[in-house]
């Protein structure tokens, strides 16, 4: 019945009433006893002959289409060449429709974490090498996100996108900074593995932009704009560190300061370090306008 509404708004009426229609007449004849100008005399013009159509008779009661004589000016020659969808041509479409509708909804497939004890050692020797530019988190707080992920869930992003993306662009860093300089099969390989935690972390990205503002999703945003920075994606790195700053803008400074303890209030300070850096080399390389010129103090 849905369907059968559906179609009903969409495809056109077919039975709709057409006997109200104006009859075809011939224009009138002009007068030509008056005298004309030669540009005003009308253009002789030859109308269509429309076929005569037989009375019924008793032998005939309904006329035969054969007996009609030819002419190129019939209803089918003005329909469009594409049938009209029926019903049940509707009613399938709308059906496999749904069925697009339940896969796109299906959960994301997402690469596995490493097993913890590899990812937390990955994470120990390399974590100085990684955060020595850019100090975008704390280590003992980030062992503590790991921590809690791979309890959760080493397969799927839980009921936190930050903590998921933010270890798996670190996981990702961490990758990448043990890829041998010389390229090989080894390293190609290793390409691969930090792609792929990469995309673990782009793929709540939505997530990330939609929720409410933390300073948590402000860290995610730069630690996946610093792995593209070094692949020389300009276009998502400008696109990571403007989200980063406008999340800054929109949960306001003064708000993610107060109430944060001393060890926190430090680290958001150097968040802020890492964002008014980052967006200052984006607008120098790329000519981009800052989000936060003028908003972050020095200091703050």
């Amino acid at each position: 019945m849905e369907s059968m509404f559906i179609a009903s708004r969409l495809l056109p009426d077919s039975s709709a009433n057409t006997s109200d229609s104006p009859p075809i007449t011939n224009p009138p004849e002009a007068n030509t006893n008056l005298p004309q100008h030669p540009a005003e005399r009308p253009v002789a013009t030859t109308q269509p002959s429309i076929p005569s159509i037989p009375a019924p008779s008793p032998q005939h009661p309904h006329p035969d289409p054969e007996t009609l004589a030819p002419t190129n000016h019939t209803i089918s020659n003005c329909l469009p060449a594409h049938p009209i969808p029926t019903y049940e041509s509707f009613d399938k479409c709308i059906e496999q429709f749904r069925s697009a509708i339940v896969a796109v909804n299906s959960p994301r497939q997402f690469t596995p974490l490493f097993a913890w004890p590899i990812s937390r050692s990955l994470i120990e020797n390399s974590f100085d090498q990684i955060m020595a530019i850019y100090p975008i988190f704390d280590q003992l707080k980030f062992i503590e996100l790991l921590d809690t992920q791979q309890a959760i869930s080493a397969r799927e992003p839980g009921d936190d996108p930050a903590r998921w993306a933010s270890i798996n662009a670190v996981l990702a860093l961490s990758v990448r900074a043990k890829i041998p300089p010389v390229a090989n099969a080894e390293s190609e390989s290793m390409v691969d593995i930090a792609d792929a935690f990469y995309r673990n972390a782009l793929g709540v990205f939505a997530d990330l932009v939609m929720r409410a503002p933390s300073l948590l999703s402000v860290q995610a945003l730069l630690a996946m704009a610093v792995y593209v920075r070094d692949r020389g994606e300009s276009t998502a790195f400008i696109m990571l560190v403007t989200d980063a700053a406008r999340r800054l803008d929109l949960f306001g400074l003064a708000s993610m300061l107060r109430g944060l303890e001393s060890g926190e209030a430090e680290q958001f300070r150097r968040v802020v370090e890492v964002v008014r850096a980052l967006e200052a080399h984006a607008c120098s390389t790329y000519g981009v306008r800052s989000v936060l010129a003028g908003r972050l103090p020095v200091g703050s």
